[in-house]
């Protein structure tokens, strides 16, 4: 009798090797136990391979139980801030009764990280534009110390991004919420830059030469107020906002002179990530070098044009110790500033 892959169990194989008489039955019998044995292997091979796909997507939040933990905890967050949450109770919930009942979890699993991930993104999103927030109201402190120009209207217009952000509960309100901060922070930040840019101006001659600089070229960087200030022969030319070394990696006060020029400028740590001097491989499009150790006057085109200025140093954009200048200020520098430029750093 012919086997075919639909046959019986190999538990009934020896009755039917019994029940076969002809050498060409046996041989059938032979090639239906093959054809079954690969179907058994094949199955085995795909039931494998969806585990460790399965065990693979679950990974990440430490198993199953993990991922319920992940999901509680994640609602948690979004019901306290009163966030919409979107069908992730539900679904979550839907998880836990097949974990109960010990049935095959797959298709909750499936059915729940889409809509969790989803829900973590809003949480991170919140939190960013939280301190974002918190960032801006250290500016306006900053600007309204200052009495820059427009400081008194500050205040207002942040309470009233503040109270948009607190009843902002998906991803549309919030991304509204982060065009009006960083809106905000642009006029902070050039009221603050005009404030920093007037208070040096009154520090200068009223004729803009015979400062109190070396003749020749000379780049003068404040750190105290973030700017750099550009002579020739002791009269201002111009000055801009940079960002210099952040708390622990400060750039070095002194006078100095430039003896190195890149265009581009490829910059990579010579720190582990694990260092707090560590940072991700970076291109310029100008660099002079003007103390040895790694010190460059550099643009830096990751950093928001907007960022430059006072306090900038102690906020994310801060540097490992270069300068950076604003990328159209940093092309006119490199054209301008020779080998051998005094570069003064002050405090």
């Amino acid at each position: 009798a012919a086997v075919t892959a639909g046959a019986p169990a190999a538990g009934d194989w020896p009755a039917e090797l019994s029940a076969a008489r002809t050498p060409g039955a046996i041989n059938a019998l032979a090639a239906g136990w093959w054809a079954s044995l690969g179907q058994a292997r094949a199955s085995a091979a795909a039931s494998a391979q969806l585990a460790a796909q399965f065990a693979a997507t679950v990974a990440p939040y430490g198993g199953v139980a993990g991922l319920i933990v992940a999901a509680d905890g994640a609602l948690t967050m979004a019901r306290a801030e009163r966030l919409d949450e979107g069908n992730v109770a539900s679904l979550l919930e839907a998880l836990q009764r097949d974990v109960a009942a010990a049935s095959d979890v797959t298709a909750a699993v499936n059915g729940l990280l889409g809509p969790l991930q989803g829900l973590r993104a809003l949480l991170g999103e919140h939190d960013y534009e939280a301190a974002q927030l918190g960032t801006l109201q250290q500016q306006i402190n900053r600007a309204v110390s200052t009495a820059t120009t427009h400081a008194s209207g500050f205040s207002s217009a942040y309470g009233d991004i503040a109270a948009a952000f607190g009843v902002a509960t998906n991803a549309g309100e919030l991304n509204a919420v982060e065009a009006r901060i960083r809106a905000l922070q642009n006029q902070v930040n050039a009221d603050l830059d005009a404030a920093v840019a007037a208070a040096l101006a009154a520090q200068l001659s009223a004729t803009g030469c015979g400062n109190k600089v070396p003749m020749g070229k000379v780049v003068v960087v404040s750190l105290s107020q973030q700017v750099a200030s550009f002579f020739q022969n002791t009269c201002l030319l111009s000055s801009t906002p940079v960002t210099t070394g952040r708390p622990g990696i400060r750039t070095p006060q002194g006078t100095f002179h430039v003896f190195g020029r890149s265009s581009p400028a490829h910059f990579v740590s010579a720190y582990g990530p694990g260092s707090p001097r560590y940072y991700t491989p970076e291109t310029t499009q100008y660099a002079l070098l003007y103390e040895g150790g790694g010190y460059y006057l550099h643009d830096a085109p990751w950093e928001n044009p907007a960022d430059f200025g006072a306090g900038s140093e102690n906020g994310p954009s801060g540097s490992h110790g270069c300068i950076h200048v604003p990328t159209a200020t940093m092309a006119w520098l490199y054209s301008w500033a020779g080998m051998g430029t005094t570069v003064i750093v002050t405090g």
